[in-house]
């Protein structure tokens, strides 16, 4: 088995996201050109003569779209692919290499403040815990937080430690895909909802312990990264900073609103 794997996951519907996926495929070959690299594909719309070559290792969802974030867990899980998986977002842009040498169970690679809009994602998060059938009054007592974008660097040990518990693939995978209306509104709200309640899944099976983010909250990065102009970072500003972008950061996110 592999010590250590990237899984990108890709969603692509245009020429502007067919760019995204090359370059972080490619920055990754840059910084660890001995990694394999993965490919979690959701139902992409967009073709062209690279986006399914061969000498990409391609794994297509089976899954109708709405699982996103919760994909590249799922075949990291069903496929065995390594011990542990740096799991990333096609517009994700890594500029140096990532240390990933001691993290044990998992590290989020940004968070979030897991109450922030909490009215809107509660019912739908303790609906899902309630079907795990596990305890969670922890769930309001401590102060776990969101995992942004689901991207963590996780083991294999830790990920199925926490679907031995609570069945993870059922809640997340097969029941929803029969219990959310296929339309965008409801479906990002579920992937919003699965940022939550990763995040909290992770805390309570790493003992009530948040392992500090790689990189911190998303939003205080992003108004960093941007000089407190603005907390999300978009593809006009990947473009005109690129080159300062590069030569600062460890890696950008950019926010695509798919």
């Amino acid at each position: 088995m592999e010590d250590v794997v990237f899984i990108i996951l890709r969603s692509v519907h245009n020429k502007t996201y067919n760019l995204y996926w090359q370059y972080c495929y490619s920055c990754i070959q840059k910084f660890h050109s001995d990694k394999k690299i993965y490919i979690v594909d959701d139902n992409s719309t967009y073709n062209d003569s690279e986006m399914f070559h061969e000498k990409y290792n391609i794994i297509k969802s089976e899954f109708k779209p709405g699982r996103a974030e919760a994909l590249p867990y799922y075949y990291f899980f069903q496929k065995k692919l390594a011990k542990k998986a740096i799991i990333v977002h096609d517009s994700f842009f890594l500029n140096t290499k990532l240390k990933y040498e001691n993290v044990n169970t998992f590290r989020l690679l940004w968070n979030f403040n897991s109450k922030a809009n909490w009215n809107i994602f509660r019912p739908r998060t303790i609906e899902i815990l309630k079907d795990m059938n596990i305890d969670f009054k922890d769930l309001e007592q401590f102060n776990w937080n969101g995992a942004f974008g689901i991207m963590s660097i996780i083991s294999l040990d830790f990920l199925q430690k926490i679907h031995c518990k609570v069945n993870l693939w059922e809640h997340v995978i097969f029941r929803a895909q029969n219990k959310i209306a296929n339309s965008h509104r409801p479906l990002r709200d579920e992937r919003m909802v699965y940022e939550r309640l990763f995040g909290y899944l992770f805390y309570k099976f790493n003992k009530n312990q948040n392992c500090n983010p790689y990189f911190g909250n998303i939003y205080k990065w992003c108004l960093l990264v941007t000089g407190n102009k603005s907390d999300k970072i978009t593809i006009q500003d990947w473009e005109k900073n690129k080159e300062t972008y590069q030569n600062i950061f460890t890696a950008i996110k950019m926010f695509s609103g798919r």
